[in-house]
C-alpha cells in the first residue's frame, strides 16, 4: 500500500526559544515529555506514568516473526521508557529519579542497569548518533525550554544540537547531519533540521509522538493522526513528498522497524507485524493480560524487541 503526498509547505521556519513561553504550563503533547513550566532555577514536581520495559526475543520462522519469552527487565515502581538499542545489544532508556529524568543503560548480557547521565535537567528520548560516537536526547532546560542535545557515550560533553529549534518532543536521525523532529504545539508538527544550518523545515502537521529511522535508506517514518484513525508514512530526505505505508492499528501511535524492513505496532498487550503482501497486520505475540504496550524498539541484529508496558486502560 502506498500513496504520495505533497510537502506541506516549503519555507524555512526558525523556531526561537521565546516560542516556548507560549507552551509553558500547557497540557503536554504526550505523557512522556511534559513541559513543567517551572520558574528558572526551580524543578517542578513531575507526575509520570508507571511504566516498565520488557525484553523479548524475535524469531523469524517460515510463518513469519514470532515473539518469545517477554520478561520485565526494569521491574521497579516508577517511570522507565523510550528504549533505544546500541550496537552491542544493550539499550539506553529514560528513567525518573526524584523530580527529574536521566538516561540509563541496560545490558542484557549481565542484567545490569547503569546511570549514564546525572544532571539537574531532565533528559528524554535517548537516540544513538548515526556516527556511533554518542547519543542525542531531548533536554528540558532550567527555564523549561526543550531542545535537542547530544552527549558522548559516557554521558559527558553535553552540547546543544539545534540552538534555534524548540520545543522539541521527539526525534530521529536520517543521517549524521539531518534530524527529523516532533515539535510540540497545537497541532504538533514534523520538522527537519540540518546541523549548522539554523532553523527547521516544516513538513507535516498533526503527527504522533513516534518518529523512526527507516532501515537501509536516509528516511524516517512517522504516524499521522487523522479524524478516523492513524496512518504510518515515510519521508525520504531530499524529497518533497511522503509515502503512506500502512493504516495504523486502532489506538496505536507508536511503531518500529526490524532491520529487514518489517513494520511493527502494538495494540493492547499484543504485538503485530505488517505484511505488505496483502495480509495486513499479523499477530506475532502477546504480553500478559492486563498490560498495554506503547513504545517498541528493535535491536540492530533484529533478534530482540524492547517494549514499554503499563497497566491497560481501566486496570
Amino acid at each position: 500500500m502506498s500513496r504520495f503526498r505533497p510537502l506541506l509547505t516549503p519555507f524555512l521556519t526558525t523556531v526561537v526559544a521565546a516560542a516556548v513561553a507560549g507552551c509553558a504550563g500547557a497540557e503536554p503533547a504526550s505523557d512522556e515529555v511534559p513541559s513543567s513550566g517551572a520558574p528558572e532555577g526551580e524543578v517542578a514536581q513531575i507526575s509520570m506514568p508507571e511504566t516498565d520495559i520488557w525484553l523479548a526475543t524475535l524469531d523469524r520462522t517460515e510463518e513469519g516473526l514470532v515473539l518469545r519469552g517477554p520478561e520485565n527487565v526494569t521491574n521497579r515502581a516508577g517511570y522507565e521508557n523510550q528504549p533505544a538499542f546500541l550496537p552491542d545489544g544493550s539499550f539506553l532508556y529514560t528513567r525518573q529519579t526524584g523530580n527529574t529524568t536521566d538516561i540509563w543503560r541496560y545490558d542484557p548480557a549481565t542484567g545490569s542497569h547503569t546511570e549514564v547521565t546525572s544532571t539537574p535537567e531532565s533528559e528524554y528520548s535517548p537516540t544513538p548518533l548515526p556516527a556511533g560516537d554518542g547519543f542525542s536526547v531531548v533536554r528540558v532546560e532550567a527555564d523549561g525550554t526543550q531542545r535537542l542535545w547530544q552527549f558522548d557515550m559516557s554521558g559527558a560533553n553535553a552540547v546543544v544540537v539545534f540552538p534555534d529549534v524548540a520545543p522539541v518532543g521527539y526525534h530521529a536521525w536520517a543521517d549524521p547531519e539531518h534530524a527529523y523532529l516532533f515539535i510540540l504545539g497545537d497541532p504538533p508538527t514534523l520538522q527537519s533540521a540540518e546541523r549548522g544550518a539554523g532553523g527547521s523545515q516544516l513538513l507535516a502537521e498533526g503527527i504522533g509522538p513516534s518518529i523512526q529511522k527507516v532501515p537501509g535508506r536516509p528516511a524516517v517514518s512517522f504516524v499521522e493522526v487523522t479524524e478516523v484513525g492513524s496512518e504510518i508514512e515515510t519521508w525520504t530526505m531530499g524529497e518533497a513528498i511522503s509515502r503512506l505505508v500502512a493504516e495504523g492499528l486502532e489506538g496505536a501511535v507508536h511503531h518500529a522497524w526490524t532491520p529487514d524492513g518489517t513494520l511493527l505496532q502494538a495494540a493492547g498487550n499484543t504485538v503485530y507485524a505488517f505484511d505488505g503482501g496483502g495480509m495486513g497486520w499479523m499477530e506475532i505475540g502477546s504480553l500478559p493480560a492486563g498490560l498495554e504496550v506503547t513504545r517498541l524498539a528493535v535491536s540492530g541484529d533484529g533478534t530482540r524487541l524492547a517494549v514499554v508496558v503499563g497497566p491497560a486502560s481501566g486496570e
